[in-house]
């Protein structure tokens, strides 16, 4: 994904800039960059996003109309949201030097004392009564207190979001009591910073929780004036976010030292690119203050892995810590015309927009930290295969932090390839370099050659039937392997798929035999359609059963009755062997049955993704449904 437009309408690298900005002594790359950019700078916080220009700006310009006047009705009344670690408090000490540092403002000597006040640490109504009972005391006219709440949203007495009401009467009338006596508080900012929820959309959306309303949860949000969502170095365009984060504490770091830091740039592009810092910007510093620098800053200077560990992972999808990866199912399809001549040589090939889906999809699970499996072949008739492009992705890869080389250079595998290990020479691009063959675990790919065929069974079998065996089980060990799958496009006619049924509806079949959640883009046709619409996502509905699920021919079927035992293993004694016996089986687990395993997506949204040939959109729902389902 684009670190960000304006990066791209200029032709800057983003990494290199990012780089650049990281490092000690970037003052004036950094004011040359921020100047030509189109980026808006508030005092030290930068807005990398047009809704981040916005809410900044319109919260800057609330406050100062609101300190302006003499004697307003009540207190102004903010909310701040973010992850942990984005920042939260360090915007808002930005926007009120921002405010503190205007002209008209400077004129008239106005004090904007800050307090903050983390209701975590609060047992008693009575102790946040005396804090504000204090401000009040000692407030003038040419005194606009500004009160950060930290954790507003926090339970009081086992009372989910339980200070909300308690807020209310401050909120609107600018008094509160306290030990039997009225105190007024009118003429102060309160900003709300929420723990609950990581943006104000998310925290407006539990206003269906019985318990956000029994709390008086709407009518606290109705007494807010303005909000700020804040991003943190988790999110685009991340690269420059750290940078600045990491520039700052490695500033800090020469200041210490009293000397300047050399810094390795490998590392630096290293924890630039990191999946995630696990503490937002709290974890770029934890990472860097237990690294031992003095005057350099290298990979032996980090700390050892499991420190790092608490604070760096590949993102909510890491396989290390959902135990396990996302298998994609994938094949260019076809569109033809309905002449006879036609279906011996289609005409229109959507193949390189389905490669072009599949990459970014891929790409995109990567960037949550999404380890990925796969049991398609290397090579394909319709040009490079699949795997392939995933594979010769991995070489942007940068390597990840570790103060071990071997680790980092050998890192827990991006991707499985599952093939036989008498598949015919495979060829991997590697800068340059071609192999015969990709060694194991090598650039984050790792292949899993097995063979699924006994000796017997090689003797015994015809080549259909070993085909149909030897895949059923190489598509039943990526099953098992993986947390979930995803399916595009797909052959649908025994002249290309030479075997029972397509692969990916017989991925599709042991995934949901598993009770594992699917994803679906239909969009483009091919089986992947075929096996959504007897799911219940196809629009109109007909219940027909498509072509590349019907009754095999008499010859294949003979064949397929013995070998039916071998495709029916334990635990799983009544799966489906035969085509029709497939289409009743996904009939039977379509979307809102007791079969269908929930894979985070509303029926909309399922119907949404099954119907698009948009990558982004089927990135976000993707993603969405993921780390709904895996992200706790």
């Amino acid at each position: 994904m684009d670190e960000n437009n304006n990066l791209n309408a200029r032709n800057w690298d983003p990494l290199k800039l990012a780089v650049e900005l990281a490092e000690e002594g970037y003052k004036d790359a950094m004011n040359g960059f921020f100047a030509a950019s189109g980026f808006t700078q508030f005092e030290k916080l930068f807005a990398f996003t047009p809704d981040e220009n916005t809410q900044l700006g319109s919260l800057r310009d609330n406050i100062l109309r609101y300190v302006k006047q003499q004697i307003p009705t009540r207190p102004l009344c903010l909310a701040i949201f973010g992850p942990p670690g984005s920042g939260k408090s360090f915007a808002v000490k930005q926007i009120r030097n921002a405010v503190k540092n205007d002209k008209g403002l400077k004129e008239v000597k106005l004090e904007l004392p800050y307090t903050v006040v983390n209701l975590t640490q609060i047992s008693q109504p009575d102790e946040l009564g005396r804090v504000l009972a204090r401000i009040a005391g000692e407030q003038d006219e040419k005194c606009v207190p500004i009160i950060f709440i930290d954790e507003f949203d926090a339970a009081i007495e086992n009372a989910p979001f339980g200070w909300l009401s308690w807020f209310l009467a401050p909120m609107y009338d600018g008094e509160f009591l306290h030990q039997g006596a009225t105190i007024r508080l009118r003429r102060a900012v309160y900003v709300f910073a929420g723990g609950t929820a990581y943006t104000m959309k998310e925290f407006s959306m539990l206003s269906t929780d019985p318990g956000f309303r029994s709390a008086k949860g709407p009518d606290f949000v109705s007494r807010l004036q303005g909000f700020l969502d804040v991003k943190g170095p988790n999110s685009h365009p991340k690269l420059l976010r750290r940078a600045l984060v990491i520039h700052d504490e490695l500033k800090k770091q020469t200041e210490r030292n009293k000397k300047p830091i050399t810094t390795d740039q490998a590392l630096l592009e290293s924890l630039l690119t990191v999946g995630r810092y696990r503490h937002g910007a709290r974890s770029i510093t934890a990472v860097i203050e237990s690294s031992n620098i003095e005057s350099t800053f290298s990979w032996c200077q980090l700390p050892k892995d499991h420190l790092l560990q608490l604070h760096i992972d590949r993102g909510p999808l890491d396989e290390r810590r959902i135990k396990g990866s996302v298998a994609l199912s994938g094949y260019p399809a076809w569109i033809s015309t309905q002449t006879e001549d036609a279906l011996q040589n289609p005409i229109v090939n959507i193949s390189a927009h389905i490669e072009s889906c599949w990459k970014e999809i891929a790409k995109a699970l990567w960037d949550y930290g999404a380890s990925l499996s796969f049991a398609g072949g290397w090579k394909s008739d319709s040009g490079e295969a699949l795997i392939r492009l995933l594979a010769n992705e991995l070489v942007q890869l940068k390597e990840e932090p570790s103060s071990d080389e071997k680790k980092r250079r050998n890192p827990n595998p991006w991707l499985y390839s599952f093939i036989r290990d008498d598949a015919e020479e495979v060829a991997f691009e590697d800068a340059g370099k071609v192999d015969a063959k990709p060694a194991s675990n090598r650039q984050g790919l790792k292949v899993i050659g097995l063979n699924y065929l006994t000796a017997d069974e090689e003797r015994i079998l015809n080549a259909w039937q070993s085909r149909v065996v030897e895949r059923f089980r190489r598509r039943l060990h990526v099953s098992e392997t993986s947390l979930a799958r995803f399916a595009i496009g797909g052959v649908t006619t025994p002249r290309e798929h030479k075997g029972r049924m397509p692969g990916i509806a017989e991925e599709i079949m042991l995934t949901l035999a598993m009770r594992k959640p699917v994803y679906l883009a239909g969009g483009f046709g091919g089986a992947t359609a075929d096996v959504g619409s007897l799911l219940g996502f196809a629009h109109p509905r007909t219940g027909e059963v498509p072509l590349s699920l019907r009754e095999l021919e008499d010859e294949f079927n003979k064949d397929l009755e013995l070998v039916a035992d071998k495709l029916r293993p334990s635990p799983w004694p009544n799966l489906p062997v035969s085509p029709p016996e497939a289409a009743a089986f996904f009939k039977s687990h379509s979307f809102g049955t007791t079969n269908w395993p929930d894979n985070g997506l509303s029926a909309e949204e399922n119907r949404q993704l099954f119907n698009s040939t948009d990558s982004n959109e089927m990135i976000q729902l993707v993603t969405s449904g993921l780390v709904r389902l895996f992200d706790h």
